[in-house]
């Protein structure tokens, strides 16, 4: 009889290390180099990206490891000002910056959903003013 620890459990699924912040940061700069029209630079504001633009990414970028177009571009489309780009009339873009589609009131709504969602968390996280030091009784 074959011991259970002979032979790896079913349905175990092993994941990768996610990339370090350095690796994003370098293949973000890749994609708004190759790309300008379509990717902001960080902290500037973003557009509505094309539905299954990563196959788009993959077909054009050959010589860029999958993980990491895959991991750039969920950390591009996951911060908030992506998220702030989901507005009436605003449309979706393609690699080359060309306008390919208008937003759904569906996605906008489910866009400003996850951005309140958001803020509530970094609102919980965020030091309270009762912990803030009181800079004025510091002075001797």
């Amino acid at each position: 009889m074959t011991s259970p620890f002979e032979q790896p459990a079913a349905g175990i699924v092993h994941r990768r290390k996610p990339l370090s912040a350095a690796a994003l940061r370098h293949w973000r700069a890749v994609l708004v180099e190759r790309f300008p029209n379509c990717f902001a630079a960080k902290g500037l504001p973003k557009r509505p990206l094309k539905m299954l633009i990563h196959k788009d990414l993959v077909r054009r970028c050959k010589d860029v490891p999958y993980r990491a177009l895959r991991d750039a571009l969920n950390d591009y489309c996951s911060g908030a000002k992506y998220l702030e780009a989901f507005v009436d009339g605003a449309m979706r873009v393609d690699l080359d910056g060309n306008e390919v589609a208008v937003l759904s009131a569906e996605e906008i709504a489910k866009a400003a959903e996850r951005l309140a969602a958001m803020r509530a968390k970094w609102a919980e996280t965020a030091p309270k003013p009762e912990n803030w030091q009181n800079v004025d009784s510091a002075k001797p």
